[in-house]
């Protein structure tokens, strides 16, 4: 079976309580579209599983991004130009929800820490899967093929948010994280949202547990379309 899910921001229980549901086999395949970490304590604890998972494919999110741009930008902290593009890194990725998992990557040894980055820094900016006769572009936040002219097309498949009205590349249907789906619809507890050739599964796993609106994880099962979702 084919599942996606995208947006756990280090939300364990909610993971947790999604694995319990799908308990993905040898023969299946767990399709993880990025922001694993932030937000919640536990984004490297579950990011390092899933590197050892045989069965789940990645891409990275804008937080993974964020993480690598603060600590592993290649900076020469002898010149001032690349002082200030670190603090400035590190200052976006603590305003989106970094700082605990900064705390948790300064808990590892050296080895972990640049495995995890050498990881992250080979995940494609999308993957394509066929199920049903249906093709699929899974991406993190938008095709980079929706790039304008002159823009960063990294940048734009990690940040942008997709509109229900934005003409989509080909004949695929974009599944994608990044954008709450309350942005889509009304609904308490958030659920996935479906429009013209676009699937959107970020259900708010990186909101606040007490606050409303109501966030959990979201998992989507493409031979049968078939929901899961966590505990709140």
């Amino acid at each position: 079976m084919t599942y996606v899910l995208s947006d756990i921001h280090g939300h364990l229980r909610r993971f947790r309580s999604v694995l319990e549901q799908i308990r993905p086999g040898p023969e299946d395949v767990l399709y993880v579209l990025g922001d694993v970490i932030d937000r919640h304590p536990d984004g490297i604890r579950i990011l390092t599983a899933l590197m050892a998972s045989p069965y789940v494919r990645m891409i990275p999110g804008n937080h993974e991004d964020m993480m690598l741009r603060a600590l592993d930008g290649g900076y020469d902290l002898g010149r001032r130009e690349d002082m200030r593009a670190q603090a400035h890194a590190l200052a976006l990725w603590y305003a989106n929800g970094g700082e605990e998992t900064h705390r948790s990557v300064e808990r590892l040894g050296e080895g972990t820490r640049k495995r995890i980055f050498a990881f992250l820094r080979s995940l494609p900016l999308h993957m394509d899967v066929e199920v049903g006769g249906i093709r699929y572009r899974m991406v993190h936040a938008a095709p980079e093929e929706m790039t304008p002219e002159g823009e960063d097309a990294r940048q734009f498949a990690l940040w942008e948010r997709i509109m229900p009205e934005d003409p989509l590349p080909g004949d695929v249907t974009v599944i994608f994280g990044h954008t709450p789906t309350i942005h889509y619809q009304e609904s308490t507890p958030l659920r996935i949202w479906y429009g013209n050739r676009r699937i959107a599964v970020d259900c708010g796993s990186g909101y606040p547990e007490i606050t409303p609106p109501c966030g959990r994880l979201a998992c989507l099962r493409l031979e049968d379309m078939k929901e899961f979702y966590s505990e709140m």
